[in-house]
């Protein structure tokens, strides 16, 4: 089993930690619509009102067991979504249903094994700030 800092960011799935994080991307997005009305002179309204969140990330870092490493590699096998979270020190917790784009697997036989992933919100997401 690998240790995981106090410092680093925690991924867990289905509410067990599955993973140490040590380096990191979020991008929070909304999908817009356009549109031209009457009193616009022809030009074009842009909203994100009623658009829903969408969180994408990218993360590396170390699994903390082999039954970690089989649980995230099951859910990325399985297509679907499942319940993550990412508790970021110092930040707060990202929380909600996301889909496995993306995993790699790299490292050298002498050394620990790393991974990278992407996922993509697949629902309603939730944030909490640390306090």
């Amino acid at each position: 089993m690998t240790a995981v800092a106090s410092d680093n960011a925690v991924l867990s799935l289905d509410g067990q930690a599955v993973a140490g994080i040590t380096d990191r991307r979020l991008s929070l997005r909304r999908t817009l619509s356009s549109r031209a009305h009457a009193d616009s002179n022809g030009w074009a309204e842009t909203s994100a009102l009623g658009a829903p969140l969408i969180l994408d990330v990218d993360a590396q870092g170390l699994f903390i067991s082999n039954a970690a490493t089989s649980a995230v590699r099951g859910a990325f096998l399985a297509g679907g979504s499942d319940l993550w979270s990412l508790e970021i020190p110092g930040d707060g917790i990202w929380a909600g249903p996301f889909v496995l784009r993306a995993l790699s697997f790299s490292g050298k036989a002498e050394t620990l094994m790393t991974f990278r992933l992407q996922m993509t919100s697949n629902g309603p997401i939730t944030f909490t700030p640390e306090v």
